[in-house]
């Protein structure tokens, strides 16, 4: 399914392109004022350096693009040409450099062992982001709602 050669393949494309590409500091896949504002929900943080930002949207870029790729073997080997949450649980779960998500998206494991609640139980959770429409979470009772 995923091999090894895919993982170095995909890494070494974009290293290349890295080191190739002329790279434009005014074109951003993810925006700047955006991380900008998640970096200063440290308090720790006063100040941000120009270079900053740009270093983590590519580091966001190359994650989200990754994480993507890994999913989509899943779909593929699935049939499907869309990708849903339990391609990207699958993806998750093959790599051990993703455990910092694993409160965000269980693995597949923990999800069947656990009893559903009744519908009635569960809570709608709702925030408004800047420009954004409203996005809707479903979180369970006990966890906790932290927006940054």
């Amino acid at each position: 399914m995923y091999t090894d050669s895919f993982e170095e393949q995909f890494w070494q494309e974009q290293l290349i392109e890295i080191q190739q590409k002329k790279l434009d500091f005014k074109f951003h896949q993810m925006p700047l004022a955006r991380i900008k504002k998640v970096m200063k929900t440290d308090q720790d943080v006063k100040m941000i350096s120009a270079e900053a930002p740009i270093l983590l949207s590519k580091g966001c870029d190359l994650f989200v693009t990754e994480l993507t790729l890994r999913a989509w073997q899943y779909a593929v080997e699935n049939k499907r040409r869309t990708l849903q949450k339990s391609d990207i649980a699958a993806a998750l779960a093959k790599s051990d450099m993703f455990d910092f998500l694993i409160d965000i998206v269980p693995r597949e494991e923990a999800t069947t062992n656990k009893q559903t609640l009744p519908p009635q139980k569960q809570h709608d959770y709702y925030a408004k982001f800047d420009g954004y429409d409203n996005y809707g979470y479903v979180l369970p009772p006990g966890t906790q709602f932290v927006m940054v």
